[in-house]
């Protein structure tokens, strides 16, 4: 049996190993993740993870793992994933928009402050893979509010494509 299973899995077992190597870091990540709950010491350890893990396996179950966790929490983190252009392949783009889409409803001025930022370096995955499916998550709901984010999206999204003519391939979908 392992830690988890015995209960000794915990924060300090948690912070000790989040900076041993990827196998190891990716495992402590998924397992923080099945917790659905993380201390705040081990919230503000993942989002340095985040921002500063080389390893872009490391950086998926990152993505997986933050989908369980509550959008306070989570979305710190998305963010600081979001500025890895490195990380634009589909594959790990798409981890990205699933936490996102997770928290798109619960957390939405949180979501749309996110995803709704200047010029970073992870725009291009913001732009690309994230805002047009961020902005049908919203108006599948069907209210209001979530129509006007929905259209307010589209517009930052052709406003963004406007300003950025210079490179058209950035904003193609």
């Amino acid at each position: 049996m392992g830690r988890e299973s015995t209960g000794g899995f915990d924060t300090a077992f948690a912070l000790k190993h989040s900076r041993i190597p990827s196998v190891r870091k990716a495992l402590t990540v998924r397992l923080l993740g099945d917790r659905r709950q993380v201390a705040p010491e081990i919230q503000k350890r993942l989002v340095e993870l985040a921002r500063y893990e080389p390893n872009s396996e490391v950086r998926s179950q990152i993505a997986c793992s933050v989908r369980r966790l509550p959008g306070g929490d989570a979305m710190p983190i998305v963010h600081e994933l979001l500025q890895h252009d490195e990380d634009y392949r589909p594959s790990h783009s798409l981890l990205l928009w699933w936490a996102i889409e997770n928290k798109a409803i619960s957390d939405r001025q949180t979501v749309g402050r996110d995803v709704s930022m200047p010029a970073t370096p992870g725009a291009a995955i913001i732009a690309r893979k994230i805002m047009h499916r961020l902005a049908q998550r919203y108006a599948s709901e069907g209210t209001a509010a979530d129509l006007e984010i929905a259209a307010s999206l589209l517009a930052k999204r052709r406003d963004n494509r406007n300003a950025n003519a210079s490179s058209p391939r950035l904003w193609k979908r």
